[in-house]
Order: C-alpha cells, then structure tokens, then sequence
C-alpha cells in the first residue's frame, strides 16, 4: 500500500469540509493521529472514525483482528458507539496521539448543527450525523465542499 499511496496517509471521510490549508495538520509525526471529538458520545475516550493521519502499515492489528459484526459488538460492550470508530477506538486503546483542541477540526455538532457561527480557527469541520456539507444550508459548508 504504501508503494501505491505513499508512506503517509491523511484519511478524510467525504462528508468533512476543509477549509484551510491542511498542512498543519499532516505535520504530526506519530505513527497514528487520531481525532477525538470534543462532544461527548459513548466513551470519552474514543477516536472518531472521519478523520486520521498514519504512517503506512502501521498499527496493523486494527485490521487483522477485526471480525465483521463481532468485533463491533465487543467494542460496543465495551462503551464504544458506532461501527468503525468503535473498533477503532477499542483496538488502539487510550493512548494514541490525537490532534489538540487547538487544531481547529470541529464536528457540525460542536456548532449546534450550525446555529453558532463558525470559529476562526476553524480547519476542517466533520459533518456527523443526518446533516451533510452537499445538502446543508449553511452557505460557507456548501462552497467549501464544493
């Protein structure tokens, strides 16, 4: 994989607006770079699935331990909500590097789905949930989406 797409790979899922230069963002240096989303939702502890920054095979036993539907369900016994960022977040555990707060990725649900404006520092925002960046009438989603 890594000949194909590169020693360093930036996951963004496609319902996330970018809206500044994601250089910052991609400097991070550890093997994995996860998000933690400021909401709580499940576990605090947990790394949302849209959004991360790895080194080319690294943490590996994400991928082989995973068994379908049964490995979801273990995690989910284990306080994790969702599907993938529920494996994910059970199979690394707590202590992964993660992004600051400072960073400047949001969720929409940090902004009340939209009712609070943007903020400055704003870089990328993860549309999770029912509302997405193609369908949202929030104008500064639609066009950075675009």
């Amino acid at each position: 994989g890594a000949r194909a797409l590169g020693e360093r790979l930036l996951l963004l899922d496609i319902d996330l607006v970018a809206l500044r230069e994601l250089t910052p963002v991609c400097e991070r240096s550890a093997p994995f770079v996860g998000w933690r989303p400021r909401m709580p939702w499940g576990s605090t502890l947990r790394y949302g699935g849209g959004l991360y920054l790895l080194t080319a095979g690294a943490r590996p036993h994400v991928w082989y331990r995973f068994e379908g539907q049964s490995s979801i369900d273990l995690a989910r016994r284990k306080g994790f909500r969702g599907s993938d960022q529920a494996w994910i977040s059970y199979a690394l555990g707590p202590d992964e590097d993660a992004w600051p707060s400072d960073a400047g990725i949001y969720s929409i649900r940090d902004l009340r789905n939209g009712k609070l404006p943007l903020p400055r520092d704003a870089r990328l925002v993860q549309f999770n949930g029912p509302q997405k960046p193609w369908n949202t009438q929030l104008k500064w989603a639609r066009e950075a989406w675009r």
